[in-house]
């Protein structure tokens, strides 16, 4: 393979892992606290 192959396939994975680790650190939530339960208010009158 030439080395413009070589250097293609690298950034292709690359973008490609890193879009990976990108939405697996959203998902499980890396870098946050603890958000509290999510339920809906019952703000609004009957």
């Amino acid at each position: 393979m030439r080395l413009s192959g070589w250097i293609f396939m690298l950034v292709s994975w690359t973008v490609i892992l890193g879009l990976f680790g990108y939405c697996m650190a959203r998902t499980l939530g890396f870098g946050r606290g603890p958000s509290g339960p999510q339920e809906p208010s019952d703000d609004e009158g009957p």
